[in-house]
């Protein structure tokens, strides 16, 4: 019998569908360090591939579905893994160091969001969603910009000189708290519209990070 979704709930497919993609993601960073001519086809794979099941989760309304989030989840470790490997290893200096912090921040962002779940310390207002929303669409834009910037040749290829490792984990983990602050909320009220949301399923939404 289906009961109501519960932040137990939440934080234990998060934490199924982070281990998948942890899996994936390392398996996916040990092959393309045996043949490095695998760094691109995992790369589009896991992106597009990801990106697709993220439209079709949202216009075929179905986030809820196993399947789909447990394959998103594997698509993004596919992605993250060897695009890692790119990183440490061909582009950035910072070597493995950069791969340990990226860990860290995700765990710790990951138990951060638990506090807050479990003690409702974010109360969230349509207004605080708006701002999150902003700030989210801006740093991106910004990103993305100073991309095409680097791409042409500005700033010696590095356009604004905004350093992209700082930028991405500020990003990563804005993601992180604006879908996790979002739920608590939800979790405490019935909607009006309809039963609340069985144990057994999941969101997609919950597992991009």
């Amino acid at each position: 019998m289906s009961r109501p979704l519960t932040i137990d709930d939440v934080v234990t497919k998060t934490g199924m569908t982070l281990a998948v993609l942890s899996a994936v993601a390392v398996v996916s960073y040990f092959l393309v360090s045996q043949n490095l001519g695998l760094a691109m086809p995992f790369t589009l794979v896991g992106a597009l591939g990801g990106l697709a099941l993220v439209l079709v989760a949202t216009f075929g309304r179905k986030q809820d579905n196993p399947a789909i989030v447990l394959s998103y989840a594997a698509l993004e470790g596919l992605f993250i893994g060897a695009i890692s490997f790119v990183f440490a290893n061909l582009i950035s200096t910072g070597g493995p160091g950069m791969i340990a912090q990226a860990i860290v921040g995700t765990i710790g962002v990951f138990f951060g969001m638990l506090v807050v779940y479990k003690t409702g310390a974010i109360r969230v207002t349509p207004k605080f969603t708006r701002m999150i929303v902003a700030a989210m669409f801006g740093a991106l834009a910004l990103m993305l910009l100073n991309l095409v910037l680097a791409v042409f040749g500005v700033g010696g290829g590095e356009g604004f000189g905004l350093q992209r490792r700082p930028a991405g984990d500020h990003l990563l983990a804005g993601g992180h708290r604006h879908r996790g602050v979002q739920l608590p909320d939800r979790l405490r009220r019935r909607r009006p519209d309809g039963p609340c949301r069985r144990a057994g399923e999941g969101r997609v939404g919950h597992r991009s990070a």
